[in-house]
Order: C-alpha cells, then sequence, then structure tokens
C-alpha cells in the first residue's frame, strides 16, 4: 500500500514539473514594452525603490539607466503597449508581492478612454490577455477574471479557457524562439529607447474637461487605496505625446478627479510642461519621445524623487547588480547609435573610442583582405590589430587593445571564449578563387565574412550579448562598410 502510494506520489509530482517546464516555455512573455513579469519576478526582494506602470508612454519617456548612472536608483518599467487602466491595477497588484516600492508612477494616457462596442476588441482582448497570462497562477487569477468578464462582458468559454490558460497558448509551439528557452536579458528594466527623430505636432491645449467614467475613477480609487496601503508615493503622469483635443480634454479630466482625491497628476502635453520639450527633435515617428526626450522627462522624474526624499543611493551594491548590466546594455545601445553614423572604418573606430577597451572585439580577415591596403592596415591599428597579424590574416580577439586569442586556418583550436559563450570559427577554402574565408557563429548566428575583406564584432562580456557586427567589403567599387542584418537597433 505505502509502495502504491509512493508510485502515485512520485508520478503526480514528475507530472507537475512536466506541466510547468512545458507551461514555462510555451507561456506568453512578451508585454508589447516594459520590462515584463518575467524579469520582475526575477529581481530580489524588495529591490525596486520606483515603480513605473501604464502604456508603452512608460518605458518610452523613462530611462531606468539614467536614473541609475545618476541617483543610483533602482527603478523598473512594468509597462504595456495600449494598456487599459484595468490592467494598470492587475499589474499593480501583482507587482505588490514581490516588491514594495517607495513610489509609483502611473502613465494616465489610457486611462480615461472610452469604447463605445459592445463586442471585445482586438485591443481589450489583448489586454485581458496580457493581464492574465504574464502573471504567475494565484487564488487572485479567479477573482480578476471574473472581474475583467464583468468589464468586458466576454463570454464563459474565454472565461474557461483564461482559467485554464492552456487552451489559449498551446499553439505558441510553432512561434517559439530561443528567447523562450533563456532568458539572456533578464538584467533589463523596461526603458525602450530610440534615435528615429520625426516631427510631432503641438499638443492642443484646452480648458475642456471630460471627465472618466466609473470603471476608470473606480480603478484609480483601487490603484490609491493600494498604494496607501503599502505605503507608496502615487504620481499619476500623462507623458508627452501630441494629445489631440479629446485626449487633452480627457486628461484635463483625469486631473480633476486625481485632485479632488489628493492625488499628484502632472500633465506633459501642458504647455508648462512642453516647454523643457523639443517637438522637432525630441520624438519618434511613432508619436512616443525618442532618447533625446526621454532625457528630458527622466531628469524631471528624478527631481520628483529626491522630492519624496526616501530612495537611496544604491550603487555599488551587489544586491543591485542586475541595474549595473541594464545600465551597460543601455550603454550599448547609445554607442550603436553613435556607430551607426560612421560611414569608413576610421570613423568607426574613432566612434568607438571610449568604449573599445571594456569590450572584446573580434577581427576576422578573409579571402583577399589585403586589397584594403595600407591605408586599411593603418586603421586597423586603432582595433588593437598590429601590421604583421594583419599581414597573416586569421581571427583574433582584442581584449583591452591587446590581441588574446588567434585562430587561423592551421589552428588547432576552432573556438574563441566571449564572455561565458563560445564564439566558433570555421575556415572554407575556394580553391577556384584561391581565397579562405571564415564563418564566425555565437548562439546559432552566423557572422561569416565577406569574400574579400573583415569582420569586426563587439562583444560585451559583462552582460554575454552582441553589440555590433560589420563588415568592411571590399568590392570593385572600393572598400564599404557594411553591417550585419541582424543589427537594426535603431530601436530596441
Amino acid at each position: 500500500m505505502k509502495r502504491r502510494f509512493a508510485q502515485a506520489a512520485a508520478f503526480i509530482i514528475a507530472s507537475v514539473l512536466i506541466i510547468s517546464g512545458i507551461y514555462g516555455v510555451i507561456s506568453y512573455k512578451a508585454t508589447g514594452g516594459g520590462g515584463g513579469f518575467r524579469n520582475y519576478y526575477g529581481l530580489g526582494k524588495n529591490t525596486v525603490d520606483v515603480l513605473f506602470i501604464g502604456s508603452s508612454h512608460a518605458h518610452c519617456s523613462v530611462n531606468n539607466a539614467q536614473l541609475w548612472n545618476e541617483k543610483g536608483i533602482s527603478s523598473f518599467t512594468l509597462s504595456s503597449a495600449n494598456q487599459s487602466i484595468d490592467t494598470t491595477w492587475y499589474f499593480l497588484k501583482e507587482a505588490f508581492k514581490t516588491q514594495h516600492p517607495k513610489m509609483v508612477f502611473a502613465e494616465t494616457f489610457n486611462f480615461n478612454r472610452s469604447d463605445e462596442t459592445e463586442e471585445l476588441t482586438d485591443e481589450e482582448l489583448t489586454n485581458v490577455y496580457r493581464a492574465d497570462l504574464l502573471t504567475k497562477f494565484s487564488t487572485d487569477t479567479f477573482g480578476r477574471v471574473l472581474s475583467q468578464q464583468k468589464d468586458y462582458g466576454f463570454d464563459d468559454n474565454l472565461r474557461n479557457e483564461l482559467l485554464l490558460r492552456f487552451p489559449i497558448i498551446h499553439t505558441r509551439y510553432e512561434e517559439l524562439t530561443a528567447e523562450d528557452f533563456s532568458n539572456e536579458t533578464s538584467y533589463k528594466k523596461g526603458y525602450q529607447g530610440s534615435f528615429e527623430t520625426g516631427q510631432m505636432r503641438d499638443p492642443e491645449a484646452n480648458d475642456e474637461i471630460i471627465m472618466p467614467d466609473e470603471k476608470c475613477t473606480g480603478y484609480i480609487d483601487k490603484i490609491t487605496k493600494l498604494c496607501k496601503e503599502e505605503g507608496a508615493e502615487l504620481i499619476l503622469f500623462c507623458a508627452p505625446g501630441g494629445a489631440n483635443t479629446e485626449e487633452y480634454s480627457r486628461q484635463n479630466g483625469i486631473k480633476a478627479y486625481a485632485e479632488s482625491c489628493g492625488i499628484k497628476f502632472i500633465n506633459m502635453n501642458s504647455p508648462e510642461f512642453m516647454d523643457r520639450i523639443d517637438t522637432s527633435t525630441d520624438f519618434r515617428f511613432d508619436e512616443h519621445l525618442n532618447n533625446s526626450g526621454a532625457a528630458k522627462v527622466t531628469a524631471y522624474i528624478e527631481e520628483l524623487i529626491d522630492e519624496n526624499g526616501t530612495c537611496a543611493d544604491h550603487r555599488g551594491d551587489k544586491a543591485y547588480s542586475s541595474w549595473d548590466k541594464d545600465a551597460l546594455y543601455v550603454r550599448d545601445r547609445f554607442l550603436v547609435g553613435s556607430l551607426l553614423n560612421a560611414e569608413t572604418l576610421g570613423d568607426y573606430i574613432a566612434a568607438l573610442s571610449e568604449d573599445k577597451d571594456r569590450l572584446d572585439v573580434i577581427v576576422s580577415f578573409s579571402g583577399n583582405h589585403a586589397a584594403m591596403g595600407e591605408e586599411g592596415k593603418a586603421v586597423f591599428t586603432g582595433l588593437g590589430i598590429d601590421s604583421d597579424s594583419f599581414d597573416r590574416g586569421g581571427t583574433y580577439k582584442v581584449s583591452g587593445g591587446v590581441i588574446t586569442d588567434v585562430v587561423t586556418p592551421e589552428s588547432d583550436v576552432s573556438t574563441i571564449k566571449l564572455g561565458k559563450k563560445d564564439c566558433r570559427i570555421k575556415y572554407h577554402e575556394d580553391e577556384e578563387k584561391q581565397i579562405i574565408t571564415a564563418d564566425i557563429s555565437l548562439d546559432l548566428v552566423n557572422y561569416g565574412a565577406f569574400v574579400n575583406g573583415a569582420t569586426v564584432l563587439l562583444y560585451d562580456p559583462e552582460i554575454d550579448a552582441v553589440v555590433d557586427c560589420i563588415y568592411m567589403d571590399f568590392f570593385e567599387s572600393g572598400l564599404q562598410l557594411l553591417r550585419h542584418e541582424g543589427m537594426d537597433l535603431i530601436t530596441y
């Protein structure tokens, strides 16, 4: 009897572990922006001092790395694209289970919006999915789903699918990527910047007030009450976004209700705040702030955090090391923004000058690379490749300006260590053209060189990530600088 019981218990435990493992792989993880619950759940307990929550304007307007670099503020952005106010509430309620931030900034662009249609829209369904399928299953799940059914009026079939989850997510096996199996960017805190620059219209400021409906005020009340119970200061803000007349009027309504409840509200579309923003340089093409605009909003947020006076400087504390990594990630993206403007290898190396010693650099010569001539040879010395190494060819790893590893067609080794990963080098000989080319592969991505020239791959060993990859290819028309197709980092 005992043996049967033990076997049954073992079977149940094994089944639960298998199902849990499968669910962990095929479950939805992307929120359409922000740091996401996957990263949030991985944080050390009570390490978040400032939480940002709300629509995509939240993760496009506040640079968490800037707050960390300048003040040592440990912040996290738990936002999602087109986040509705009820989703903001569910996200916030879940967030307080593992963290106790001292300040909560809720972005309000989508708070006071009504939909007159009776059927569940695609945007509403997306919000329902994000609120229910991204958070951990708990006793709150039942109440949340039933509350959503009341708010949106969906049928019992969808209710049951949301409770069981698997009926919705089971088809995701067709779209799985490496990120579903391993979280390579667990350090990211939410900021999604952009180097795009597009002209933005001026907000249509007015004094008309469109008051929020009962659903909206009800959720504002819930958010306010929870923040008070948790001892967190709540600040509502609407990020700059060229609000039209109706959108501006709806934010006036949010302001009126918030102030009646004693809640601080900041409309960053107001003429007073827009004096800080340049509509010709501070926006991207999709009505969100770019890096330039986000830096200005973040600086203002920093002032509000200073006024609160409860957030400590955590720089240097090992418990907050993931914020250091997030700052490095953002620094790498800003570096790429500078490198994108380089038209020649000389320009590229000049833009890299302040960062090359902290990065690992792979330089791999292929084919008739000598066609780059003495000028090309001289430029490569800026990457730590001396004249003899250039003439000899091969693949080199340069760290701190010094060659540390070499792989040639005659080498016994075919890998170079980059951080915790192996970079594999494979040579191919073309007897007809009498040239040897090299393939460089990392994480199943091929960074192989062109026929005649060189590959330059930048790698950040602190966060174990490729920063950039370019090719110097010698065509009949001369030397050209090309970027690897996977390095589209205008927006990140």
